[in-house]
């Protein structure tokens, strides 16, 4: 992932963190933010700015040490911040925490950890 990748990435989650009512017409909950999301990074992927398509849900993965199928990226961060409004608001730092990760060990990084993890622990 390229800095200008990184860039607008971060940028577009510290906006939809503070004013999330710009970007979603329903209520306005983490499922309705990661459907949001998930679309952002699936444009992202489509034009070949990120490599890897479930990258974000790797990494939240490790870092909320969660591997299950059934949790998804939004759950484990509602888990583990305690509710939707702190989950909402805790998105840009986990954003700055996973581009930094990733311009220190790449993509790749990122993915061998999670194999590695997962062939370790048979999850």
């Amino acid at each position: 992932m390229n800095e200008n990748t990184a860039v607008l990435i971060s940028k577009h989650i510290e906006i939809l963190a503070k004013r999330p009512g710009m970007f979603i017409e329903s209520d306005i909950h983490m499922a309705n933010i990661a459907i949001h999301f998930e679309g952002y990074i699936q444009a992202l992927f489509d034009t070949n700015k990120i490599q890897e398509r479930h990258i974000w849900l790797y990494w939240v993965s490790l870092k909320f040490k969660l591997f299950s199928t059934k949790w998804s990226w939004e759950k484990m961060i509602v888990n583990s911040c305690g509710s939707e409004k702190e989950s909402i608001e805790i998105l840009p730092k986990l954003i700055s925490e996973f581009l930094s990760e990733i311009k220190e060990s790449g993509e790749k990084g990122i993915i061998n950890a999670y194999d590695n993890h997962c062939a370790k622990n048979n999850t």
